[in-house]
């Protein structure tokens, strides 16, 4: 899940903690997406606790995956 340009580190229980982005900015299909757009979308939606959202290298493209808590 974690690709250089993301901000993550290591739990003591060999989990990962994933902040994010470090530009923000994704960039899927050659279409150039800032994560603030996906989360004012997220944030909308009242079940939503928490969310964070990454993009993962996925055949020669960058896919975007997003996390929720409710």
């Amino acid at each position: 899940v974690w690709h250089h340009g993301d901000f993550a580190e290591w739990t003591e229980n060999s989990g990962m903690i994933i902040s994010g982005r470090s530009d923000s900015t994704l960039n899927p299909g050659g279409i150039r997406i800032g994560t603030a757009e996906i989360y004012r979308q997220v944030d909308a939606v009242d079940e939503v606790l928490e969310s964070i959202v990454i993009g993962q290298e996925w055949e020669s493209d960058t896919r975007v995956v997003l996390f929720v808590r409710l």
